[in-house]
């Protein structure tokens, strides 16, 4: 089945690494894949993109024989997970389009230019194609190009045999193009560059012979035959000593050439042929009349016996060539001449030979140190081919140019200024003047001084881009995208035709994306870079890295090993040249330009870079969250002592409310840490992820809890994942799981086990049935042999049934040692208990200080569980603002995104926007969790108290009735009748009242408050006998009820119920007549009101003042 190309992500988006590891990004956003065998999963699809891959080949993938009952499921699983990582931002009611279902398995919806290997292959394959061409310089950049894309393993760390067989392939195939590369680099005379990539080779692949065929050229190449045949001899040791065998015939030829001095294949001969590298003179000529009027004009100077030598001068890539061959075609008298592949002796002695002057060849020349002989030798040969008449002659692609030939040239255009002869040169105007050059200032300023004329070209300006992308599109260019692809391109030509071609590849062509990897434009830049000295490149590579970060000119030369004012230097360079907008601090002038750099550079540069700027950030004192900024990208074990630091960051992150770099920090530190460390790790990564992410908070729990079992350690993961599944609606499977850790563990370790059976009530309590099933089984527990535990929910069971006052109850949980009951022994998991009953006692004091405790114990490692038993009683006291702080991790997902959001941790954070008045917020997030819960859990009980809420201060009395009714039956379930709880008696019988259901709204707060004399906690009775008051029959009793119910919540901590109770009763001193009394109950209020958070309140307060004033 084909596809069409507007299928498939661009190249600007989504692009997969195979190469190094296996990641994914999007755009600048690196994703965060998850597990090992998640990372598998895409890795078999990424092999086989846009084919349908079968769920049976995804598990013989991911495993050799023992594949799990689940299996199927497991796959699913994956990849409903990497569907919402691929595509982040896709509306849930929005159907995938880059991990597809179909045909009875799945397909990768991606193009090749998105697939590091696929780039990799097709770079490779041109490479191969050019190099049967005899075109060695663009074979040679694309085997760099594709090499660039390889890092220190591919697949590194992802687990299967279908990885393993291909990690092995891979490998292999890398080592075959480092060896094409490094043979097509001593070919093209650069065999110093490669000498000691293919010694490093050598050692690590002693037995591979072609490493040791290239090495022996390169030397035999520099001259060093002895070194060349040492390395024979040790071939030749190795294959005897290892493998019992003579290397092989190519191997022992090579060796016999360079013994008998014959010409050893693959070097340069003088005489060869040039290769030429013509630009495509198909395109139209832009921002060039200037110099080629000026040609035209020294050449009709020239046919009138003024010849003379004239400079075309300026950087690589910025059209000298083309303007050379334009002029060619407009002057048809004029020859041009290619040096690009000529001897190894310079212009002087390379010309005239390339001209087919008689005398010419090498052996007639002088010597090189005689540069006026030399330049009188070159003279009769250039007009000797003129024959009497004018010779023009445009030169280019001249290589091998030094100090000398710069002298010998100057002499020469003196010399040609009587002839008939005019000779163009085109020459790198370059500040270092090439990299095979070694020419000084002085003497480059001493020929521009003594030639005819120098024609300098810069960039092209935004109006020649325009009529460049308007002439070859045959479409008008507008304004903005000339001016993002100058920005992009700097208006060096060879950079504007290749942008502009990979633009017309694109679907959208009317802005430049921020990312082109593999392409024209990423080839053209790298040419270029290729061409400048090795530190330039070195700064400019790792500003590239460095991009978005500030970097300091300080923090360049740390990176790059350089002195400070070399590295001042080579940025304001850049600067100048148009690369940077600014210098301090540098910054690229479009982020395609930085992108492009920093891909080119490969893996393992980049990570050198990362990490040569965290150590500098430590060692200049940083921040923990600085250095973690340079580590973002680290995906190996090598990094792993950044761990520390990175976790650090993390905590920072949060405590400043920075969730999503806190997210950041704690996945890159998952990638790196060590087996070891990285089962707790997973445990701390998927606190967080609960909030926003369940789905792979339960992978990484699952991850850390197999691993502990499997190593029979404490099973930290326990609790959190049995916790997790029970949330999403798995209560039953969840208890069953804990059992079986907990018979486990039981053996090894009674101590775990005690701790893991004190905390299982926390998960049994989230539906009635478990509750339940639960309770049964402690009692019969404590018939037959009573322990502290089974006493503790037993405890809990009477708190629920009010079987007794708060008194009592907390006095089963003594402060000291206590012999009788045995407090010694009691779990620190219990303190949950103790919260829960503090808060039903109104002890919020107590229960703030039970849920601020830092150690995980104490709430089993359920850190949603304390911050809901927090957020109730920061709520109760007016703090607000703190529990929408503490909560903020909430918003990191947006609204608009589907999420299963924890039902608890949501309805409390409704409840606090409630009470600061926010009440249509309030109820969008209690909406967001609508469709994703199980309405058996304890939690949704919160959440729909919170929508009565709602519905009570928007006047909707009669949907509040029943949202506060509907809490009472699912509390019923569990047995739950305490209004320490959830005071939904009180609250439904105010609603009702309202409605003129008088009888029903007096029973219900009679009722009510017979429970909450037996309780008799001060927050319960003020809150029953308040309903009490506002469902009198009798209006006389109104305002004493109300002082009765004031009298009670001034002795509570519960200081929102008593403003809300003072500012009724002031209402009822007013339908009283009694002013004096409003004003005292009002006053009081204020004070009350002013140090919390409901500013709602307090507005009502004030109103009411203002209204008693003015009366």
């Amino acid at each position: 089945m084909g596809h069409t190309a507007d299928q498939f992500v661009t190249r600007d988006g989504l692009w997969l690494v195979l190469l190094d590891g296996v990641e994914a990004r999007l755009g600048s956003r690196l994703l965060s894949l998850g597990p090992p065998q998640r990372r598998a999963v895409l890795c078999a699809l990424a092999f086989r993109p846009r084919q349908w891959v079968s769920p049976a080949t995804l598990l013989a993938a991911l495993y050799d024989d023992d594949v799990p009952a689940s299996g199927i499921r497991v796959i699913q699983t994956y990849v409903s997970a990497l569907r919402r990582i691929l595509e982040p931002d896709r509306d849930a009611q929005c159907s995938p389009t880059v991990l597809v279902s179909g045909h009875g398995g799945y397909q990768l919806r991606v193009d090749d230019e998105n697939i590091d290997l696929a780039v990799f292959n097709r770079l490779v394959t041109e490479a191969a194609r050019q190099r049967e061409q005899g075109a060695w310089q663009q074979a040679y950049q694309n085997y760099e190009q594709a090499l660039a894309l390889c890092g220190d393993e591919p697949l590194a760390g992802i687990p299967g045999p279908y990885a393993e067989l291909q990690r092995v392939a891979l490998t292999e195939r890398r080592l075959g193009v480092v060896e094409d590369h490094l043979d097509l680099a001593v070919s093209l005379g650069r065999a110093g560059q490669a000498v000691d990539q293919l010694r490093t080779m050598i050692a690590e692949h002693p037995l591979r012979e072609r490493p040791r065929a290239v090495l022996m050229r390169a030397l035999h190449r520099r001259g060093r035959q002895a070194e060349a045949l040492e390395v024979y001899a040790q071939a030749r040791h190795v294959m005897i000593e290892r493998l019992g065998v003579e290397p092989s015939a190519e191997l022992r030829a090579l060796h016999s050439q360079i013994l008998s001095g014959e010409a050893v294949p693959g070097e340069a001969v003088e005489n060869a042929p040039p290769i030429t590298v013509t630009p495509d003179s198909a395109w139209p000529m832009v921002g060039r009349e200037r110099a080629l009027r000026r040609l035209a004009g020294v050449a009709a100077q020239a046919r009138q016996g003024q010849g003379g030598l004239v400079l075309v001068s300026g950087p690589r890539g910025y059209g000298k060539t083309r303007v050379l061959i334009e002029t060619a075609r407009r002057e048809r008298d004029f020859r041009l001449v290619d040096l690009s592949a000529g001897g190894q002796r310079g212009l002087p002695a390379d010309l005239p030979r390339a001209l087919g002057a008689a005398n010419s060849s090498a052996a007639d020349a002088p010597v090189a140190e005689d540069a006026q002989a030399l330049a009188d030798w070159i003279l009769k040969a250039l007009t000797d081919v003129a024959g009497g008449g004018p010779l023009l002659l445009l030169v280019d692609n001249i290589v091998h140019t030094d100090q000398q030939t710069v002298r010998v040239l100057s002499l020469l255009a003196t010399r040609l200024r009587a002839t008939s002869v005019l000779l163009v040169l085109a020459m790198d105007g370059s500040p270092w003047a090439g990299a095979d050059t070694d020419i000084d200032a002085d003497g480059y300023t001493a020929l521009e001084a003594e030639a005819t004329a120098v024609i300098r070209l810069g960039g092209l300006d935004e109006s020649a881009v325009a009529d460049l992308v308007a002439q070859e599109t045959g479409r008008p260019c507008p304004p903005a995208l000339a001016t993002e692809i100058h920005q992009a391109t700097v208006g060096i030509p060879q950079l504007v035709r290749a942008l502009i071609t990979d633009l017309e590849a694109l679907p959208e062509r009317q802005s430049v994306p921020h990312h082109l990897p593999g392409s024209g434009y990423a080839r053209a830049l790298g040419q270029l870079l290729g061409h400048y000295p090795p530190g330039a490149a070195e700064v400019l590579r790792a500003l590239a890295v460095l991009h978005g970060h500030q970097p300091t000119v300080d923090l360049i030369a740390a990176v790059t090993d350089s002195p400070a004012t070399e590295v001042r230097y080579h940025i304001e360079f850049h600067a100048t040249c148009g690369l940077l907008a600014t210098t301090h601090p540098p910054a690229f002038r479009h982020p395609l330009i930085a992108n492009t750099l920093r891909w080119s550079c490969g893996r393992q540069a980049v990570n050198t870079v990362w990490l040569a700027a965290a150590h500098h950030a430590r060692s200049t004192g940083q921040p923990a969250r600085r250095i973690a900024s340079y580590l973002r990208e680290l995906t190996n074990a090598s990094g792993a002592r950044w761990v520390p630091v990175l976790l650090e960051a993390a905590h920072e992150c949060l405590r400043e409310d920075a969730t999503q770099e806190a997210m950041g920090h704690l996945e890159t530190a998952l990638r790196i840490v060590p087996q070891a460390g990285r089962t707790d790790l997973l445990i701390r990564v998927a606190q967080v992820l609960q909030w926003i992410d369940p789905v792979t908070a339960q992978t990484h729990l699952e991850e850390a809890l197999s691993a502990q079992r499997a190593a029979q350690s404490k099973p930290t993961a326990a609790m959190p994942l049995v916790w997790l599944t029970s949330r999403q609606g798995h209560a039953e499977a969840a208890l069953a799981l804990l059992d079986e850790v907990i018979a486990e563990t039981a053996a090894t370790d009674p101590a775990t086990a005690t701790a893991l059976r004190a905390s299982t009530w926390m998960v049994a309590a989230r539906t009635p049935s478990t509750w339940a099933r639960f309770l049964s089984q402690s009692r019969a527990q404590a018939a037959a042999s009573p322990d502290p535990i089974t006493m503790a929910v037993l405890a809990m069971d009477d708190t629920f049934a009010v079987r007794c006052s708060a008194q009592q109850v907390l006095d089963r949980f003594p402060a000291e040692h206590n012999d009788n009951r045995d407090w010694d022994r009691l779990p620190w998991e219990l303190n949950s208990f103790l919260a829960n009953i503090t808060l039903y006692a109104d002890d919020l004091t107590s229960t703030l200080q039970l849920c601020d405790r830092g150690a995980d114990h104490h709430f089993a490692s359920l850190d949603l569980y304390r911050l809901i038993m927090r957020a109730e009683a920061l709520c109760r006291r007016g703090q607000f603002a703190v529990v929408l702080r503490e909560f903020e991790l909430l918003e990191s997902t947006p609204l608009s995104r589907a999420s299963s959001r924890p039902i608890g941790i949501v309805a409390q954070y409704a409840h606090a926007l409630i009470g600061c008045g926010r009440i249509d917020d309030a109820e969008r997030w209690l909406d967001s969790v609508a469709d994703h819960t199980h309405d058996s859990s304890w939690e949704w009980t919160m959440a729909k108290y919170a929508r009565g809420l709602v519905h009570s201060a928007r006047g909707a009395a009669r949907d509040a009735a029943a949202c506060f009714l509907d809490c009472g039956r699912r509390t019923a379930a569990w047995g739950m009748h305490n209004p320490g709880f959830m005071p939904w008696r009180s609250n439904a019988a105010v609603e009702l009242h309202k409605l003129g259901e008088h009888h029903r709204a007096r029973e219900l707060a009679t009722a009510e408050l017979g429970i909450a004399q037996r309780w008799a906690a001060p927050r319960t009775l003020g809150l029953a006998w308040r309903a009490v008051a506002l469902t009198s029959a009798d209006e006389t009793e109104k305002v004493p009820l109300l002082e009765q119910a004031a009298a009670h919540l001034r002795r509570s901590e519960s200081v929102i119920e008593l403003i809300l109770t003072l500012i009724i009763l002031a209402k009822a001193h007013a339908e009283a007549d009694s002013p004096q009394q409003q004003r005292a109950v009002l006053a009081e209020a204020r004070a009350l009101a002013e140090p919390t958070d409901a500013d709602h309140l307090l507005a009502e307060i004030d109103r009411m003042t203002l209204a008693l004033r003015e009366r």
